[in-house]
């Protein structure tokens, strides 16, 4: 856990969130700010940001065939409503 300078906690957890673009608007303005004021917190920012940096770009694209499989089962398993 690393303190920011208004005392707030901001843990390792939230950090890695943040890089993933995955904390609200708030509290990534919070992050940011945090980042810009504590040096220590700066470091460890930096240090997670360049082992993501370094993560391989995988994008997950199903096969065509398992797209349509799924429609075909979700078209075929549908319920029709009875008015």
């Amino acid at each position: 856990m690393i303190l920011s300078p208004m005392t707030q906690k901001i843990t390792i957890e939230e950090l890695v969130a943040y890089i993933y673009k995955e904390v609200s608007i708030e509290r990534s303005a919070e992050i940011r700010n945090a980042i810009t004021k504590n040096p220590m917190l700066s470091d460890a920012y930096y240090q997670l940001k360049e082992g993501f940096d370094h993560l391989p770009k995988v994008k997950f694209n199903p096969p065509t065939s398992t797209i349509n499989n799924i429609l075909k089962y979700s078209s075929e398993s549908a319920v029709e409503l009875q008015y």
